[in-house]
């Protein structure tokens, strides 16, 4: 099932494969503004999944993450954890990882390039 979600300059593609993982494509900005937004509808999508499932997150469009909007992504690693779900960040941008390294976050989370 794919569907695509807009929440003010962020620009979401969830693509739910037969076996309830998950794929969100993110473009644009995850900000102040839309970061709760977000939160609640990566925390719904969460919810959708089986346990023991696999969520990945393509940043590759993402232009850029306010600390809020990082804290989306830890937020969600903790729900993750919970029903024991993966959680692999894909294709991330050069200052989206520098904001994390700054924040303290990157070495809670498994990063990948497709590239």
């Amino acid at each position: 099932m794919n569907k695509t979600i807009e929440l003010n300059q962020l620009i979401i593609d969830a693509d739910k494969k037969d076996d309830g993982n998950v794929k969100l494509s993110l473009t644009g900005k995850l900000e102040t503004q839309n970061s709760n937004s977000f939160l609640r509808f990566l925390g719904e999508t969460i919810e959708g999944m089986p346990s023991g499932g696999e969520l990945d997150l393509n940043l590759e469009k993402l232009l850029y993450a306010s600390s809020t909007g990082i804290g989306s992504f830890a937020s969600a690693l903790v729900q993750c954890q919970k029903k024991s779900i993966s959680l692999t960040i894909w294709d991330m941008q050069g200052q989206i990882k520098d904001v994390m390294d700054l924040l303290g976050f990157s070495s809670f989370f498994t990063f990948k390039d497709s590239k």
